[in-house]
């Protein structure tokens, strides 16, 4: 500088580090305002899209917690290192990812969990979110014997456990898991795909597998793997993408069946590897990221498009997701950072949205289960009356919908062995539709604690100029939040009473979640402001 000062800056694969000292200390300058890293995987919020967590290669575990904005996004670095196959079961609130040797479950705090003992698996091995358990997670090996096993991570609170499942995708040889899935229309329904393009599917939530013995699927990366997306809208069709350079292999393909057969969707997209895929909600768009760019397929024309035209860079798209609540395909570059596209609207109106998934029911011969109310777990964006339908994979199932309510009859029939899967759909003026699913299993020989979700009262509700959160049992204190149905953070609490009254002045009319989290519990609550 102008007094004779040197000034050092050294360019490192972890980022840049400047020195004023001649090199006697350093300091890392690359560990905020991040936004062109060689992204691995992205996963945002889904109610909260600016909020997202991002994989990179040696720049590490990065997040950006901010509204969504025009202009670059920052990112800020938490740990250094190599990051990926980023998944969540509750839209974002936690997310599990892996770095070469270890799995890590993150909230507030990271716990890790090593693959010591664990041999075979990809350098970056795939994880699947599971179902039910935010805090359970399934991993694709490799094994701790010989062959490739589904491994179920569990976090008790502080740390992590494993059990190896014992089913065999090598196919006899030394293959690994690749990548799996299963349908968010039936958590029955389960999908694994080996490095080699060997296909199976569960139809009983990974009680027993099928090998599709008549298809050779494409490859997977040799130490990220490859892709399997079930369908948001149509439970039997699913696609898998991987390495389409081989003669005769497509990079991606579409089966209508379950994984019994499938046909490939290979017009106007160049032989490639494709790392991941992404879908709208009703399947009219599928999104790909691969080695020679981010493309879209068009289902009412069976064509893909090159997204870079519009202006994005000449890179490798490694990572793709859809944000419904915004049209937007988010694609993660590997060394140019994260890309949003955003798709036009074809119409005003919006489909409905689940705001309250229904959990799992467990139900003893001693009680009445009480009918569920829909109203609570759909609502409509456009504020369009919602119509209701409920089905079950189980005939001796009585399902009855009056107006919004589902009542369940007749399940006192089931045997402890036989799960009822019954999924309820919404479907507005327009015919757009929203489904959930849940499982409804009979068990007389358990205890089940109804009381827990029964003690939170809000009242009135509706409300006009307040509302009231009684707990219904003493606390030392409680998180409380209010979003609205997409979403949307308009107030936060915390509270140390069991009883608080929250005020609705200077809020819009409608419909608005409460996220309740007291005593080790959480639990949410639907609140209708007029």
């Amino acid at each position: 500088d102008d007094a004779g000062l040197e000034t050092v800056y050294v360019n490192t694969d972890g980022g840049t580090y400047f020195s004023d000292n001649s090199l006697q200390t350093v300091s890392n300058i690359s560990l905020t305002h991040l936004n062109i890293s060689q992204y691995y995987s992205v996963y945002s919020n889904k109610l909260l899209p600016g909020n997202v967590f991002a994989g990179s290669q040696d720049q590490g575990f990065q997040v950006a917690n901010e509204a969504d904005t025009e202009g670059p996004t920052d990112f800020d670095q938490q740990i250094s290192g190599d990051y990926g196959q980023f998944v969540s079961s509750d839209n974002g609130n936690t997310v599990w990812t892996v770095y070469p040797g270890f799995a890590m479950y993150s909230k507030s705090i990271y716990t890790h969990w090593s693959f010591s003992g664990l041999e075979g698996q990809l350098w970056m091995p795939p994880l699947m979110a599971d179902p039910q358990n935010p805090m359970t997670v399934w991993l694709g090996g490799g094994s701790f014997t010989t062959g490739a096993n589904l491994i179920k991570l569990e976090h008790d609170g502080n740390s992590i456990s494993h059990t190896a499942h014992g089913f065999d995708f090598s196919n006899g040889g030394g293959n690994t898991i690749s990548a799996m899935a299963f349908s968010p229309l039936n958590d029955n329904l389960w999908y694994v795909m080996n490095n080699n393009g060997d296909f199976y599917y569960s139809t009983n939530g990974n009680k027993t597998w099928t090998q599709n013995a008549s298809f050779a699927g494409p490859t997977g990366h040799y130490f990220y793997g490859s892709c399997v997306l079930p369908s948001k809208n149509n439970q039997e069709t699913l696609y898998v993408s991987g390495a389409g350079y081989a003669e005769g292999v497509a990079p991606v393909y579409m089966s209508n069946n379950g994984g019994v057969s499938f046909t490939e969707m290979a017009e106007g997209l160049p032989k490639t590897l494709v790392f991941q895929l992404a879908s709208n909600a009703d399947g009219s768009l599928i999104f790909a990221a691969s080695q020679v760019g981010a493309y879209v397929y068009v289902a009412s024309e069976q064509m893909w498009y090159d997204l870079t035209l519009q202006g994005a860079p000449d890179q490798i798209y490694w990572t793709v997701e859809y944000i419904e609540t915004t049209n937007t395909a988010r694609f993660g570059t590997h060394g140019r950072g994260i890309w949003d596209f955003v798709m036009p609207k074809e119409t005003n109106n919006s489909a409905p949205l689940v705001v309250l998934p229904i959990k799992n029911k467990e139900i003893p011969n001693s009680l009445n289960l009480d009918p569920i109310d829909l109203a609570e777990v759909f609502a409509d964006p456009d504020e369009e009356t919602l119509t209701y339908t409920a089905v079950s994979d189980k005939g001796d199932i009585g399902l009855e919908v009056d107006g919004s309510m589902l009542k369940i009859s007749q399940y006192v029939l089931l045997k402890s062995s036989q799960d009822a899967h019954i999924i309820v759909t919404a479907t507005d003026a327009e015919g757009k539709t929203a489904s959930d699913n849940f499982m409804l299993t009979y068990t007389p020989s358990t205890s089940v604690d109804l009381q827990t979700e029964r003690r939170v009262n809000v009242y009135p509700n509706p409300a006009t100029d307040y509302f009231v959160v009684d707990l219904g049992e003493p606390i030392t204190s409680a998180k409380v939040e209010l979003r609205t149905i997409k979403g949307q953070l308009v107030k936060q609490l915390e509270l140390f009473e069991q009883k608080v009254r929250i005020s609705t002045e200077s809020l819009p009319k409608g419909t608005y979640v409460l996220h309740i989290e007291a005593n080790g519990k959480r639990t949410e609550r639907r609140v209708l402001i007029q």
